[in-house]
């Protein structure tokens, strides 16, 4: 996942938020400047799959939007991460 779909995902109002109550799993997320973010998923094997891919499906569908140019701002251009 790259750097700018960080907050978007994991920010204060983001979209994966809610994993916790509905898997069960925890998420410790951390960017790796240069790389991109690392994502560790902790929980049972199944949830751990399911949620990953369920990562992977929203990062991908975050890549379409910002490369169609839809109404959404400019994630790239979205400020650092503190």
């Amino acid at each position: 996942m790259e750097l700018w779909m960080l907050p978007v995902l994991f920010g204060l109002e983001g979209e994966l938020m809610a994993l916790h109550q509905w898997f069960r799993v925890f998420l410790v997320v951390s960017a790796v400047p240069g790389c991109g973010v690392l994502i560790f998923i902790i929980g049972p094997p199944f949830y751990q799959c399911f949620t990953m891919l369920l990562i992977v499906a929203m990062s991908f569908q975050l890549r379409i939007r910002d490369n169609r140019g839809s109404s959404f701002p400019h994630f790239s251009e979205a400020p650092p991460l503190l």
